[in-house]
């Protein structure tokens, strides 16, 4: 998903925003336990294994207070912090389909079967 940083070059960068960007990205692929939030983090090296989970609970309340909609760990989650919405999300008006519509239809007349699959798998994506 990204590049493991080298201890050098995160001395130029804020941690706690390189975590917050890594943290959404997680959330996005699905559900995440501190454990496993924590486990990526480390093994990212932006943070130690010995850190603490206050630090993850500040940083998901960062991303909280960006407009980012994280429900609390629960049982009815698998004791998992779930992402319900966030403020990056595509936002496509009806003009913006069409394009993307004809688009994909000038693609398709011409194109082979891998190609036809990644505008597919694009196309899916987009409309989730």
């Amino acid at each position: 998903m990204f590049l493991t940083a080298e201890k050098e070059d995160l001395n130029q960068i804020s941690l706690t925003g390189l975590r917050a960007i890594l943290l959404l990205g997680l959330l996005m692929t699905g559900p995440k336990s501190l454990e496993e939030i924590k486990k990526t983090f480390v093994s990212y090296k932006v943070m130690e294994n010995r850190g603490s989970d206050d630090i993850l609970r500040i940083d998901m309340n960062s991303l909280k207070h960006v407009g980012c909609v994280i429900s609390r760990s629960t049982q009815k989650t698998g004791h998992k912090y779930v992402l319900k919405d966030h403020p990056f999300a595509l936002k496509l008006e009806d003009e913006d389909l069409k394009v993307l519509k004809r688009v994909y239809n000038s693609v398709k007349e011409n194109a082979d079967v891998e190609l036809l699959i990644k505008y597919h798998l694009l196309f899916e994506k987009i409309s989730k």
